[in-house]
């Protein structure tokens, strides 16, 4: 694949931004002033020109170069679909060189202990196109066109926060990221981490890592890597295992033959130990492939002792999955299937009984063509999907992630400080 051609730099793009003030001598301190000033400054003009009015100004030399270089924004939003329930929006952003994502926003109404609240997720994408070609995935139908900066993941965010800001779902911010979109967050691994690094710095977006999630297909290099990240060693994983033997997996996951199953799950138990974190299991259940009561007993088996929970996902219909062969599998065939895992007495490594969220048919966010695998921006302006006229509450991904975040609250009560806050201070 041809390497892209960018004219201009994105401000959020942390790696480009770190180069460009060492190859003017300028403090690394200036960079998180740099965002601090953006998330108010409507252009760079403004940008600069309150940096060459503060107390500690950088060179101006560098300060010309780079409104040259950079731009606040390097990508636009071609479209926009909001969900008839007011509860989501898919934002269609077109890169400087044309290339086309998906970015999915999200609001679920949440029963707190004493409060009702409203907590949004932004499902970001990490690459045009996927070269993972999952079976039952739109956006493998693309090939691999290309992967984003680390800025134009970021800019995602900012779309999202701006578009919010207009009221469209009430008076309400970005809290969560889920890198679920188009791509393999694990394939494009730099970019991704300097995202997260400009999302959770505490002067610009503030998202707390323990509210960001990165998805991956089984990429063990990468899981392993994740393992001795620093930066991400208070972000929550999750892995698309959707089959619980090689046999099975390799026919919905084609790249489960670079990365084979037990070398996916050895990796993922060491990463587990390395970060006292557990690992997030999506499964995609797809009627008559992955959903016998055999695939539910060797998935029991398969995660028995592993630091985990499971969210059990029914195929939403795409094209390519349906010319698969694919279908939906009914609520009853979805309650026998978690009914077998619990029976089979799946416990994790603290001998607890595994958690499982079960989404049924009703959930999702079908009506925007925004569900799990229907991302794909070569069809994205044609409109919401005539296939389904599902509606439901979409899920929260904290609930998803209950289990650790209810482990961290035992920790605090017994006056032990959780890991992932000591990350979130290192901001």
């Amino acid at each position: 694949m041809p390497q892209r051609k960018l004219a201009k730099h994105s401000i959020w793009d942390v790696v480009a931004l770190r180069e460009h003030m060492a190859a003017y001598q300028v403090k690394p301190v200036h960079l998180r002033n740099v965002w601090k000033l953006a998330i108010a400054a409507g252009s760079m003009e403004d940008v600069c020109s309150l940096m060459a009015t503060g107390k500690t100004p950088p060179p101006g030399r560098w300060l010309r170069a780079f409104q040259g270089d950079f731009r606040l924004c390097t990508s636009t939003v071609i479209d926009s679909q909001i969900k008839n329930t007011a509860s989501g929006c898919k934002l269609v952003v077109q890169m400087q060189d044309g290339l086309v994502v998906e970015a999915v926003i999200m609001k679920a109404d949440v029963q707190e202990t004493d409060r009702s609240s409203e907590r949004v997720t932004l499902c970001v994408s990490s690459q045009a196109g996927c070269k993972m070609g999952c079976t039952f995935c739109e956006t493998g139908t693309l090939g691999h066109l290309g992967n984003l900066t680390a800025g134009e993941i970021v800019e995602q965010l900012y779309h999202a926060q701006r578009w919010l800001s207009a009221g469209l779902m009430g008076d309400v911010k970005v809290r969560n990221i889920v890198f679920m979109g188009m791509g393999e967050p694990l394939d494009n691994y730099s970019a991704v981490v300097g995202s997260v690094e400009a999302m959770m710095c505490d002067l610009s977006f503030g998202i707390l890592g323990r509210y960001i999630t990165i998805s991956t297909v089984g990429v063990v290099p990468g899981v392993r890597q994740l393992a001795a990240e620093p930066l991400l060693r208070h972000v929550n994983l999750a892995v698309s295992l959707h089959a619980a033997t090689q046999q099975t997996r390799l026919r919905i996951v084609p790249s489960a033959k670079g990365f084979q199953l037990d070398k996916l799950v050895a990796a993922m138990r060491d990463y587990c130990e390395q970060t006292n974190r557990g690992i997030m299991i999506e499964y995609i259940v797809l009627g008559g492939i992955n959903d016998s009561e055999t695939e539910a007993e060797h998935l029991a088996t398969l995660l028995t002792g592993l630091d985990c929970w499971v969210n059990l996902i029914p195929y939403n219909p795409t094209s390519i999955g349906d010319a698969n062969g694919f279908k939906t599998p009914s609520n009853e065939v979805l309650r026998q299937f978690e009914k077998t895992i619990r029976r089979h007495s799946c416990t994790n490594h603290l001998g607890e009984p595994i958690s499982i969220r079960t989404r049924f048919s009703t959930q999702g966010g079908h009506d925007t063509v925004s569900a799990c695998g229907q991302l794909a921006a070569a069809t994205a302006l044609k409109g919401p999907s005539a296939q389904s006229e599902q509606r439901g509450q979409p899920c929260d991904v904290e609930e998803l992630h209950a289990p650790q975040l209810a482990r961290k609250r035992q920790k605090e009560h017994a006056g032990v400080q959780p890991l992932e806050n000591v990350g979130d201070q290192h901001r």
